[in-house]
């Protein structure tokens, strides 16, 4: 079984509306991205208010405002041919649905190229082009003359739909022409449908009209489509340009008609019912592909093209005849490539939606042809390639943690012709640096202040290895350093400088000095001298009534602090020595110490220093506490325990109501220890002050923060987007108010910290280079290699494919190097491999596949294999090519042998030796082809383990194919298949080969590729890597997921050489590329603990990232045997009920769902099919699950947890008594269950496996993590 959740989610933008959706009167920006909804706040700059998931896709929508709401509803089409229509509820900050539709009928239609909803400009009813030839019509309630009265809360409802046929299957572009004055357009709709034939090459319109007939009923019935005549035999054509995009111009006004834009023109029709000439205007091929408009006035459109050319498209106004006599078209500037244009209605400000490139909202200018970008949102999409830096937890065994977004790191490619982009990807919390100073070996920083009255910190006290220093600022807010600052020493090392109610506590090595704020005077100092059982200070800690002191000789002492001073409160010893202590803050006489050799913590009370709690951390002798904190960071409890170690592990746990410590919870921050330091966490809308929550900053090579959630019942790890940090402060100066102090090795930063995380990203741009098609990662070099594709124009004209291969540092994506490639040579794949350099030693090298592009043939049969090295200075070099083997379409490791790789060629699958001649130079080398499979079409991907390779073929699927090495000499018939320890080299086996006698049956090849199993079912492959060596995941052009594994146990050579489908769902987008994760976790060998007894394993197994064609990176796990049957019984207790109904979420189980009430049959990730026929809402998902049927193999056959379902749809959104009422319906059908196999079995049930309603919810919280 297996597990989906989103990490990163799509870009593309569907479709772009502004309407007043969540107040009346004003404004918002709605985007439609798949099957997320984003509802931005206006003007510009824009910023992210809502965002909501829905459980189907979503192709595009429209605003419409019934009469009796305030605000505009959404209108949405999905491709399943439902509709649904949604809106804004007040009460509860959500989305409810407001109407939803399906229709059958059309469900065997080709869908519509450019899928479309449009609104009668008089608001009489919403057309949806979703399939071929055919609008469904939606008309709106309304009063007429003639029949019965609406009633006024049912004016503007939206009916359900009607169809419409017409004739035009090859339309790309619909619209609805504005009314005239005449009394037949004002009883009729007339529509323009823009033709491209690609049979008769050419591109046009055609007009149409149909009324309404007076009847009886309520919503009269709409007439037959009827053509409207045109003169020109009812139609415009134009020679040329059939597969390019027809868009259609709606003209208002008095001039009325329409523009249609083709490829290299552009004509005016005026009204349809005119005899009027067309108007033809011819345009050059830079203004090819025009994509998107927006009308601007009556007279003028903003039109974008593909290449990111904006221009006004207007009407040439003859002033004297009034009417139009041609057509401008006036340059304005480049923006991103617009595949949507809207207004945002003020200080003529534009939304660009790119689905190339990242959007963009521009402002044009009142006086002169310019545009300016005054806000870029994100946009990844497409996604071509992926690659995956280790980055801090290269080395170690992969957690589940180090596949959190907040954790993990990814470097894509995406982008088109001239938007190709390198992202690096993290999310995290985002800074802003305010000021910075270089102070070389800095280790503290702390903020001071000389009045307890004081505002604000009024100095910057920095420590260093044997002094400390002090700073203030000047009127300009300037640092200048202070020879002295009231009741500190500045001539020694401080461990500790704090300032606690009345007291500023200044710890040295020596002492304890006390200094009243209020007083402005020295109180006294503590000195360890005095004290019989110490020499000096290794740690302290201190709140606003205990000073807790970690003595050399395994000792520690507390002093108390009151109005008349201190005085010695407690004293104990250990058998080991402390690491590290923390004190709860406030007046609390609770603390916390960390110790040397058992790796163990404990709780202490400060008051006689007595052991409270305690709990061993680690077994292991090399992690032992190094950090350690005690903070109130959660709602839910008073007290929250955080211990650094010094492996780069991190556990937290929260302090009981009886002093003990639980919900043990252990995450994986790096490779180093680590510091940690209490920040106050501003409320969203509030100042700071003394009583809100902290969050606690991770000084490490890994900067990060923990902070509560919004519930405030869990800790959420954030990444800082920041170098290395070695410590931390809270810093509040006027200067520098509620801001932090961050420290390196040379220097020391006041920063800002968002609110919230936010996905962040350092771009690349390879415009003016190509397109970066292909990307891989060397974690031997940390670099990152591109293969960058860019279309050039020779001295003939002719358009020619330039590639190149060029490498960038995986950190800062600095390009470090680059190798220019022949004219048309394509690359098609990259893989980095171990070869022997020139060196003579083995080392990660780069090997690209090429296609050598042929215009005079159908396909490229030719093409190369080329190895590059990385120098010492990072530069590549070249080590050779084979340029007869043809061309190469996919490439992979092949660990089994010794600097062999596995190679996907043309209709052929190849294992590739590579082997350096005795003159190690550039020309001698040589490739030898060790064993071959012949595929069905061409490989698309190659993906091996062990001696199994799994190869995705482009039209048959994925097969599953064994290498076989044959013992003795070359006509040897006794085949080896034993396990090797290590790679061998084909030398070493033939020399190996050679002792033995075997006698010979028939002759046969040293080695062999042997097809064990493959599918039998038509698969477009797109991507496929091996699981493992019986498993295979894979992709397809239709938006397939599906893991194969062959089938071992089956009875007969047919059925045991079929791949069956174990896992199965339909993606909501295409995957281009599967990317395999390093290191997947194994539940088998790293358990984690529960806030209860029981012990569990990681929930999922992490395995690979999917891309998408929309930008998205969604993240496919692998579930474990023993939580298989909760997962999805988890996911079936859902009951979906529709969201407009008022009693949804009171009944048991039930939970708010965006979209359509039957989410069976419109949940991309559990089936393709459509369900029933009939009204959707009479159907209701029942709480013991629903039929996961495809129509292809049966109930359950799916077999797949949708993530964003369960987490982000559902847990997510839970009050806690939902949850505690959806997990135990779940908890009381599985003991049903097992109870009724019991009893059929004669068996004692027992309670063996048993699941605590915790227990699930910490798995279900570790999957929020995942997600989150």
């Amino acid at each position: 079984m297996a597990y989906v959740a989103t990490l990163h989610k799509p870009g593309k933008v569907y479709d772009a509306i502004v309407t007043d959706f969540l107040e009346p009167d004003v404004p918002n920006l709605i985007l439609i991205k798949l099957d997320y909804i984003e509802i931005y706040s206006l003007p510009a700059p824009t910023r992210l208010l809502h965002s909501f998931q829905t459980h189907t896709s979503l192709l595009s929508g429209i605003a419409h405002k019934p009469a009796s709401s305030a605000t505009s509803h959404l209108f949405l089409a999905t491709p399943n041919y439902s509709y649904f229509s949604i809106s804004w509820d007040p009460t509860t900050n959500s989305i409810a649905t407001a109407e939803s539709f399906l229709d059958t009928s059309e469900r065997f239609a080709r869908a519509s190229e450019n899928p479309k909803l449009i609104v009668d400009p008089q608001k009489r009813c919403i057309a949806s082009h979703n399939a071929q030839g055919v609008l469904h019509i939606f008309n709106i309630s309304r009063n007429k003359e003639g029949f019965r009265a609406v009633s006024e809360k049912a004016l503007g409802r939206i009916e359900a739909p009607e169809r419409v046929r017409f004739g035009e299957f090859g339309t790309g572009d619909i619209v609805f022409l504005e009314a005239t004055e005449s009394e037949d357009a004002k009883e009729g709709v007339v529509v323009v449908v823009g033709v491209v034939d690609p049979v008769s090459n050419y591109w046009g319109t055609k007009a149409y009209r149909w009324g309404f007939k007076k009847t009886k009923s309520n919503i009269p019935p709409l007439e037959e489509v009827e053509e409207w005549g045109i003169p020109t035999g009812g139609d415009i054509k134009v020679e040329g340009g059939a597969d390019d995009l027809v868009l259609i111009l709606p003209v208002s006004g008095k001039y009325g008609g329409y523009v249609a834009v083709g490829p290299s023109m552009a004509l005016y029709k005026p009204d349809p019912r005119s005899n009027e000439d067309v108007i033809v205007k011819e345009m050059s091929r830079l203004d090819r592909g025009i994509e998107a408009w927006c009308k601007l006035d009556d007279e003028r459109f903003l039109v974008g093209d593909m290449s990111g050319g904006l221009s006004i498209l207007l009407l040439d106004i003859n002033e004297k005849y009034e009417r139009v006599k041609g057509l401008r078209l006036i340059p304005l500037g480049t923006t991103a490539p617009a595949s949507k244009i809207v207004d945002l209605g003020k200080d003529s400000l534009y939304y660009i939606a790119s689905a190339t490139a990242d959007s963009q909202i521009i402002q044009l200018s009142k006086t002169k042809p310019h545009v300016k970008v005054v806000q870029t949102l994100t946009n990844f999409s497409p996604l071509l390639d992926l690659a995956i830096p280790e980055m801090a937890f290269a080395g170690r065994e992969q957690k589940l943690e180090s596949y959190l977004p907040s954790q993990s790191r990814v470097v894509a490619a995406s982008g088109w012709e001239h938007t190709g982009t390198i992202r690096s990807i993290r999310s995290g919390i985002g800074l802003e640096v305010d000021g910075e100073v270089d102070l070389f070996g800095a280790r503290q920083a702390w903020g001071v202040k000389k009045s307890k009255t004081d505002d604000f910190h009024d100095a910057l006290i920095v420590g260093f290895v044997d002094e400390t220093r002090a700073f203030g600022f000047d009127m300009d807010g300037s640092l200048e350093e202070l020879a002295e600052y009231p009741g500190l020493k500045l001539n020694v090392e401080s461990l500790l400088i704090g300032e606690y109610d009345r007291y500023r506590v200044q710890v040295t090595r020596k002492g304890v000095s006390f200094y009243s704020l209020v007083e402005g005077r020295d109180v006294g100092e503590w000195l360890v001298s005095t004290y019989k059982g110490g020499e000096e200070i290794l740690f302290a800690a201190a709140n606003d009534a205990f000073v807790i002191l970690a003595l050399n000789g395994n000792k520690a002492v507390t002093l108390a602090l009151g109005a008349n001073g201190f005085e010695l409160q407690a004293e104990a010893s250990w058998e080991d020595s402390p690491a590290c202590v923390t004190i709860a803050p406030g007046d609390a006489a609770i603390a916390a110490m960390g110790f040397w050799g058992a790796g163990k913590v404990e709780l202490l009370d400060c008051r006689s220093l007595s052991t409270l709690s305690t709990d061993t951390l680690s077994e292991s002798e090399g992690s032992i506490p190094r950090s350690i904190l005690l903070a109130p960071m959660l709602q839910t409890h008073p007290m929250s325990l955080l211990v650094g170690m010094s492996d780069g592990d991190l556990y937290s746990f929260v302090i009981t109501e009886e002093a003990t410590l639980a919900q043990r919870n252990k995450t994986v921050v790096g490779l180093q220890s680590m510091g940690l330091y209490a920040i106050p966490r501003a409320p969203a809308d509030g100042p700071t002050d003394k009583t809100r929550k902290v969050g606690a900053f991770v000084a490490s090579e890994n900067p990060a923060l923990l902070y509560a959630n919004e519930a405030g019942n869990r800790l959420v790890y954030s990444a800082i987007q920041h170098d290395e940090v070695t410590f931390a402060a809270y810093f509040n100066s006027e200067s520098f108010q509620d801001s932090v102090i961050v420290g390196t090795s040379e220097e020391v930063r006041f920063i800002h910290l968002d609110k919230e995380r936010t996905m962040h990203v350092e771009s690349k741009s390879t415009r003016d280079e190509g397109v970066p098609r292909r990307i891989v990662y060397s974690q031997e070099h940390n670099i990152c290699a591109v293969a960058l594709t860019a279309i050039k124009v020779d001295s003939e004209g002719r358009e020619l494919f330039a590639s190149k291969l060029v490498i960038y540092d995986s950190t800062f994506l600095e390009k470090l190097d680059e190798v220019e490639l022949h004219d048309n040579e394509l690359v098609e794949c990259i893989e980095t491999i171990v070869l022997p350099t020139t060196e003579g030693k083995d080392a990660e090298c780069f090997v690209l596949g090429t296609a050598l592009i042929d215009e005079n043939a159908a396909r490229a049969t030719m093409g190369r294999i080329v190895v590059f090295e990385v120098t010492e200075g990072r530069k590549l070099g070249r080590r050779g090519a084979a340029d007869k083997l043809g061309s190469c379409k996919t490439i992979c490791k092949f660990d089994r042998m010794k600097h062999c790789f596995v190679v996907g060629l043309n209709k052929s699958v190849s294992i590739i030796h590579y082997e350096p001649l005795e003159k190690l130079s550039e020309t001698h080398y040589k490739f030898t082809k060790l064993a071959s499979y012949r595929c069905h079409s061409e490989p698309v991907e190659v993906s091996a383990i062990g001696d199994y390779i799994a190869v995705g073929d482009c039209f048959r699927g994925p097969s599953l194919v064994q290498f076989i090495r044959n013992t003795g000499d070359a006509t040897s018939n006794t085949v080896d298949t034993s396990e090797p320890t290590k790679a061998a080299t084909p030398a070493a086996e033939s020399s190996s080969s050679s002792a033995k006698k075997d006698t010979p049956l028939k002759p046969k090849p040293a080695y062999q590729l042997l097809e064990v199993a493959r599918t039998f079912d038509h698969f477009w492959t797109t991507s496929c890597q091996l699981l493992d060596q019986d498993t295979i995941l894979a992709a397809d052009a239709v938006g397939r997921v599906v893991v194969f594994q062959r089938n071992k146990e089956a009875v007969g050579d047919f059925e045991g050489l079929k791949l069956v489908k174990s896992c199965y769902y339909i993606s909501n987008d295409v995957v281009n590329r599967i990317k395999l994760l390093p290191n997947p976790s194994k539940s088998s060998e790293e358990p984690q603990q529960s806030s209860s007894s029981k012990t569990f394993y990681h929930p999922v197994l992490p395995r690979a990232h999917l891309v998408t064609r929309s930008g998205a990176i969604v993240l496919f796990s692998l579930i474990p045997s023993e939580l298989q049957n909760l997962l999805m019984q988890l996911q079936k207790g859902l009951e979906p009920a529709s969201s407009k109904s008022k009693a949804a979420k009171s009944d048991e189980g039930a939970f708010k769902i965006i979209g359509p009430a039957n989410i069976n049959p419109f949940t991309a990730k559990r089936t393709s099919q459509l369900g029933a026929v009939g009204d959707i809402n009479a159907y209701t998902f029942s709480a013991s699950g629903g039929s996961l049927t495809t129509g292809e193999e049966g109930a359950n056959y799916v077999r797949v947890v949708d993530g964003d379902l369960v987490i982000t749809q559902a847990w997510e959104v839970m009050s806690t008594e939902e949850k505690k009422k959806w997990i135990e319906g779940v908890l009381s059908e599985m003991e049903k269950v097992k109870k009724a196999e019991a009893e059929k079995m004669e068996v004692d049930e027992g309670d063996e496996g048993k699941l605590t309603v915790e227990e699930v919810g910490w798995i279900l919280e570790r999957l929020e993590r995942l997600q989150s």
